[in-house]
């Protein structure tokens, strides 16, 4: 029971008959994380993106919470009632377990959307509900693979992340499969995986540029990555964005190796027949939008974000 509630998410693991932890990612993909690094394996396990989504007519809804893996100390719940943000409900590391609360503000039945924390794993348990019907499934899938940025790591609120509000935009269900600190790496792909998007979003290279220092390698493996993502999803468009503008470039070779690897990448992904995204379009190069002043966007900047890309693929891919 409650397990249909969730969204945005590929499964839901029943803990000790009655804690339910949605989950993003495979089995498979699960252990290639944790054999490759615990610090991706934790990112791999936040509920990023991950909402409950459904129709109620009780007016006072609560359930318990447990949040472990934290990749921030701070986090939120995010309640939509009818599409608009009525409330937040923090989670910290120092608070990593409470009840959350809401009172409907509709008299009548009203569509009720709690996001999940997006920077660290939350478990759930003890819903008080009662009578509910899960929200209808969407008829637009879209898949999103990348890295922090894509999780949405140093957004404010977990409903903010580029892909939730994207998903929210097109009225579309979302797989976030983001990881920080990631790259292109073909064996972070599950074969079966149980997802059929009518989009894939691949979003990579800033850490394989601070990683590998050299555009061929990274071509390499981003080459080796659309082809398998290719032979996985040959039904759907795949658009590729490119690393977004970052501030921290402090010397002229690393700034043209930056460009030559966003280059790279764009080049590459139209040998694909991909969609590749303008990425400097997407994000002002202004400090103020993003959270560390450099890299990963705000609230603002990711509000930014989503709003080009889904005019740009509305224009390139036909969405």
């Amino acid at each position: 029971m409650y397990d249909d509630l969730f969204r945005n998410c590929l499964s839901v693991r029943v803990l000790n008959g009655q804690t339910l932890c949605p989950v993003r990612f495979t089995d498979t993909q699960l252990q290639f994380y944790r054999e490759r690094d615990n610090f991706l394996y934790e990112r791999a396990l936040c509920t990023s993106g991950i909402t409950m989504d459904f129709t109620t007519d009780q007016r006072r809804l609560s359930f318990h919470y447990s949040a472990h893996s934290f990749v921030r100390s701070q986090n939120t719940f995010d309640i939509y009632e009818e599409g608009e943000l009525v409330q937040t409900v923090p989670v910290s590391a120092d608070r990593p377990s409470g009840i959350v609360e809401y009172v409907r503000r509709c008299e009548s039945p009203s569509r009720v959307t709690i996001y999940l924390p997006a920077m660290a794993c939350a478990r759930i348990s003890d819903l008080n509900l009662a009578s509910y019907a899960p929200a209808p499934p969407s008829g637009t899938r879209l898949l999103f693979v990348g890295d922090s940025i894509t999780q949405g790591i140093q957004c404010q609120h977990s409903s903010m992340a580029y892909p939730s509000i994207l998903g929210r935009r097109l009225s579309a269900e979302t797989l976030n499969q983001g990881v920080g600190g990631f790259y292109y790496e073909q064996k972070s792909l599950d074969e079966k995986i149980n997802f059929n998007p009518d989009i894939v979003f691949v979003a990579y290279g800033t850490n394989d540029f601070r990683i590998f220092h050299d555009v061929n390698v990274i071509a390499e493996h981003a080459e080796t990555y659309f082809s398998d993502v290719l032979k996985l999803y040959p039904k759907s468009r795949i658009v590729v964005i490119p690393p977004i503008w970052r501030a921290d470039l402090s010397s002229e070779p690393e700034r043209e190796l930056f460009q030559e690897t966003c280059g790279a990448i764009v080049l590459l992904a139209r040998t694909f027949d991909f969609f590749a995204v303008d990425e400097q379009a997407l994000v002002d190069h202004e400090e103020e939008l993003f959270t560390d002043g450099y890299l990963h966007p705000n609230d603002r900047g990711f509000g930014q974000y989503a709003e080009r890309l889904c005019n740009l693929i509305k224009q390139g891919a036909g969405a």
